[in-house]
């Protein structure tokens, strides 16, 4: 889910877009293995919330056709892990301690393994319609982060190349499609 605010300014057929925008973003672990003899078995979500700062050129080719591209910044307002199953030996273990778990603890840096921030670069196509005063648009976007979003930095990174969960080479960039419609107001 995504929902925002963008201004352009620019001619009709090249224009610089600035948006805000607040993104949910996320991903699933599915964990079915083995370390030192014991088999585990873990299902759980990671979910993220970002306020994101695109800064977008918009070309216009043809009728009511435009491309765009270009950086964003993002800072992750909310962060957390969901575990919906875990058994170890196959026998399943107590959530209620673990269920529900803050990943983003604002202010206590150094014990969790994900950074707040995030880099990327966004494109995309879209069609913009006039209605009169106001101009709807739909269009769909790629949004491919550049920044490993594991915070290598951190005492919780270290406890889990430890514990050989993770490698000190393991990346997590986020990378999400979006279908998006909209109205721009004078135009």
């Amino acid at each position: 889910m995504q929902i925002g605010l963008l201004t352009e300014f620019g001619t009709k057929m090249v224009a610089v877009r600035a948006e805000v925008n607040f993104a949910q973003k996320g991903f699933n672990i599915n964990r079915d293995d083995s370390d030192d003899g014991v088999h585990i078995i873990q299902d759980a979500k990671v979910n993220f919330s970002y306020l994101e700062i695109p800064l977008l050129l918009k070309v216009k080719f043809f009728g009511p056709l435009y491309a765009y591209a270009g950086p964003y910044f993002g800072f992750a307002l909310k962060g957390n892990q969901v575990i919906e199953s875990y058994s170890v030996d196959g026998v399943d273990q107590d959530l209620n301690e673990i269920a529900d778990v803050n990943i983003l603890k604002i202010g206590d840096h150094n014990n969790i393994p994900y950074k707040k921030t995030d880099f990327g670069a966004a494109m995309g196509l879209g069609a913009q319609f006039g209605l009169g005063p106001i101009h709807a648009f739909a269009e769909g976007r790629a949004t491919l982060g550049l920044s490993n979003i594991y915070d290598t930095e951190s005492d919780a990174w270290d406890d889990l190349i430890t514990n050989d969960e993770y490698k000190d080479t393991d990346n997590l960039k986020n990378m999400v499609f979006t279908v998006a419609v909209g109205i721009l107001l004078g135009k």
